[in-house]
């Protein structure tokens, strides 16, 4: 603890004490001198500032993680740092700070996070660039933790600070500058070290990374570690300085039980020293990763315990609850048994590419057009090296919306809708892609260019007199076979919102965009009930937008890479905006255009992709509407 000053206690006046104390006044001035400094005004303990850090593989679902975390705050005052490698654009801070009101149960409350160029109070979302094994990066953690302790923690702004790391950071030189217990971070408790892990990677991996952590002696010469790839040496670099591993994504295991019964095996003889805690979505218990316990609570019948927030007390102690361990080792008990601990050496970097509208010539919106070819057509060329891939996009066929784009895994794509838009902010686009070590710089030169070209205009925007003839043709057959097969579709209208044509005068009329089909999956065809029966009201309530979101949050995620978009549309029949299914209807122009890539690779002719897409969402579609009417009785009385 920091030094106190204090006032010794003076000399109570009296007949005996004059020769000490001459003016019985002064002395009494002297004893309220003594209680003020010492008791009413006396310095504060040294406070300290938590940290928790999140680290884990790319994709592994760290930022769901943190969320879902900071969305069980409670009455705690949280704060996040984003660590990105990529230097211009980063998207974990964006998803962090944007709200999301989904998903909470009792006693969690949305986290309200706002962009800051520090975190220093609550719901303060900070971004922190860099490599985090170069020696630079010290300075920039340093100063960040600075200013978080004071300017938020020592004037009660800050309980707690939640630091993500990118999932291509070696966290061993960030956990050790943060356990410094000198100097100006002195204050600067590391709490917990997370390591979230993605169950289907470690089930693929585990045998090799175990055989990894055995091995002892001086690696090969040349080699990188001991004979594992630098993503292999990164994850175990990850696990070597974890408390808590996360086995994350548990729903998506074949057989649960005994999956998770062999993935956790592998996590205990990967990192004795954690504590293994098995997991989908990133929902664990706040305990588990803060070091807080629950406060007590008032009787009082006034309050409703069923709505109350959480209320956590946090341990004022300055020493770490975690155990001592070497950041620079390989997990794993063999080697430890072999030969003593065998070091890692430093990870290579992936390849990080970025692309961002805001710096680009065009300030046009991404057309879904060229983003579903991106997708489906072209990046499936590099899955054998792409390790992650974020964004956040304005779209043309959704421009009041902010869509969070996200693939992980092989070729799963997330993609949330947020209504809210870019709260009265200008709409922009950006992505960031990982890919492995080693990837050619020719390589990146043709994603860059791909990239570019999401937000060039399609000729079809540009004709006032409307779609072409070979168009309307495409776009026809494309909602034939929407509307056939069974579970069939509802074809949808096209919004009342409306696109200006690139570099048409004021006067003009707007373009309506007329490349998109949008529909939905309602049931109605399926159960025989009439195209006008409002599904909302009884007998039936039932949702059909958030239907229809799982049903492309489900077709999306499916590997393979086919993408199936969430925008809105407007009912036929009531004329109300619903959520809507999209699909864009492909140029001749995109079919037939020549890209910088191998021409080894054969090209999937973009019809196909619509097939594909059909077929995975009526394979879904089935089971789907037997959840979503299982409610509804066969009596139609309503009772």
């Amino acid at each position: 603890k920091a030094p106190q000053t204090t006032i010794s206690p003076p000399m109570f006046p009296s007949p005996a004490m004059d020769n000490f104390c001459p003016d019985p006044e002064l002395a009494q001035l002297n004893l309220s001198a003594y209680h003020e400094a010492n008791f009413i005004f006396a310095p504060k303990d040294p406070r300290p500032l938590p940290v928790l850090v999140v680290t884990g593989f790319l994709g592994s679902g760290k930022t769901t993680l943190v969320k879902r975390l900071l969305s069980k705050r409670g009455n705690l005052k949280v704060a996040a740092l984003a660590h990105d490698l990529a230097s211009g654009l980063n998207v974990d801070a964006e998803y962090l700070a944007e709200p999301d009101a989904q998903g909470f149960g009792k006693g969690e409350r949305a986290f309200s996070g706002k962009r800051a160029d520090a975190a220093v109070s609550d719901g303060d979302v900070a971004a922190l660039s860099g490599c985090a094994c170069c020696p630079g990066f010290d300075g920039s953690l340093s100063d960040a933790l600075r200013v978080a302790l004071k300017n938020g923690a020592d004037v009660g702004l800050l309980d707690y600070l939640v630091l993500e790391t990118s999932g291509s950071a070696d966290p061993r030189r960030l956990v050790a500058a943060m356990e410094v217990r000198f100097g100006p971070l002195a204050r600067v408790r590391l709490d917990r070290v997370v390591a979230v892990v993605d169950s289907e990677q470690l089930l693929l991996h585990a045998e090799r990374w175990l055989s990894l952590a055995a091995r002892s002696g001086a690696p090969a010469a040349g080699s990188v570690g001991f004979g594992g790839s630098p993503e292999d040496m990164l994850q175990l670099a990850q696990l070597a300085v974890a408390d808590v591993v996360l086995l994350n994504k548990a729903d998506l295991l074949p057989n649960n039980a005994e999956a998770r019964l062999v993935a956790e095996s592998y996590l205990q003889q990967l990192c004795p020293q954690a504590k293994i805690l098995t997991c989908s979505y990133g929902d664990v218990p706040l305990p588990e990763l803060l070091d807080v316990a629950p406060a007590q609570v008032s009787d009082s019948p006034a309050i409703s315990h069923e709505q109350a927030p959480a209320c956590w007390e946090i341990s004022p102690s300055l020493d770490s609850i975690r155990s001592g361990r070497a950041t620079d080792v390989l997990p794993g008990t063999a080697a430890a048994v072999a030969s003593g601990p065998v070091p890692l050496q430093p990870v290579q970097h992936h390849v990080v590419v970025e692309w961002s509208s805001q710096s680009s010539s065009s300030s046009q919106p991404v057309g879904l057009a060229r983003l579903q070819h991106f997708l489906c057509r072209l990046l499936p060329r590099w899955r054998k090296v792409l390790r992650r891939g974020k964004g956040v996009l304005w779209m043309a066929e959704d421009p009041s919306a902010r869509w969070e784009w996200e693939v992980s895994g092989r070729l799963r794509y997330t993609c949330r809708r947020s209504a809210a838009g870019f709260g009265g902010a200008q709409p922009w686009s950006g992505l960031v892609l990982i890919f492995a070590a080693g990837f050619p710089e020719s390589e990146v030169a043709a994603v860059r260019e791909c990239l570019s070209s999401l937000n060039e205009p399609h000729s079809s925007w540009l004709q006032a007199s409307g779609p072409s003839a070979d168009m309307v043709r495409r776009y026809s057959e494309a909602a034939a076979q929407i509307v056939a097969g069974s579970p069939s579709f509802e074809l949808l209208e096209a919004p009342p919102c409306r696109i200006r044509a690139p570099g048409a005068e004021s006067t003009e009329e707007d373009v309506q965009f007329q490349q998109t089909l949008r529909f939905r999956l309602t049931g109605r065809a399926h159960f025989g009930l009439s195209p006008a029966l409002d599904l909302s009201e009884p007998p039936y309530r039932v949702d059909v937008d958030a239907m229809n979101s799982e049903l492309a949050r489900i077709v999306s995620a499916a590997q393979g890479g086919v993408f199936l978009a969430v925008g809105q549309g407007r009912c036929p029949e009531s004329g109300q905006t619903v959520s809507a299914l999209l699909w864009a209807v492909p140029e001749a122009s995109d079919c037939d255009a020549d890209l910088p890539l191998d021409d080894s690779v054969p090209r999937v002719p973009e019809i196909s992709l619509l097939e594909a897409m059909l077929a995975a969402a009526r394979n879904e579609a089935t089971p789907l509407l037997q959840r979503y009417f299982g409610h509804v009785t066969s009596c139609m009385c309503g009772q």
